[in-house]
């Protein structure tokens, strides 16, 4: 068997490798047409937009408070009664917190008193809606709170019952 050079490779820019068109087959089809050059589009003018109106602030108007209910991050709505009545102010589980802050579990305890500090500015705001969140929120504080402080204290208590019944077994007084 002979052996035959590699076919050389294909360079571009070399005169005589030109892209040819695909061979035709014999009975097949013409193929396509090759797509035009890439043309490009017309350039359009640039046209910036006209400036904004200048900001005028009516007289005063910095100095007037919001209208409506304060908003903590929530839309505002409208939770009173149809005759106007206000509704009633949710609980603010202060006594809890502040029980479960210096008895169960001091970090739950400070969340749920400033959700009860909260609850309570709410409640003197008429923001009915926040209120009742905050409310929930000191709720769920306060309970998680005195669970985790009952554990470890159900933990705690016989665990150091059982240390101190077995430090009196090892030492034996003659």
């Amino acid at each position: 068997m002979e052996k035959s050079a590699p076919p050389p490779a294909y360079c571009p820019e070399e005169p005589g490798n030109e892209e040819l068109p695909a061979p035709k087959e014999p009975g097949g089809p013409d193929p396509p047409p090759p797509p035009p050059p890439f043309q490009a589009a017309p350039a359009v003018g640039f046209q910036p937009l006209p400036p904004p109106p200048p900001y005028t602030p009516s007289p005063g108007s910095f100095l007037q408070p919001p209208l409506g209910p304060r908003v903590q991050g929530y839309a505002a709505l409208q939770n009173e009664s149809q005759e106007g009545d206000p509704a009633p102010a949710q609980p603010d589980y202060l006594g809890l917190s502040v029980f479960t802050l210096l008895c169960c579990c001091l970090p739950l305890g400070i969340a749920a008193l400033v959700y009860s500090v909260k609850t309570r500015e709410c409640n003197k705001h008429g923001e009915t809606f926040a209120a009742q969140r905050n409310s929930l929120m000191a709720r769920k504080m306060n309970m998680w709170a005195l669970g985790l402080g009952l554990c470890l204290l159900f933990i705690y208590v016989p665990l150091k019952i059982y240390l101190i019944v077995m430090q009196s077994k090892s030492h034996h007084y003659p």
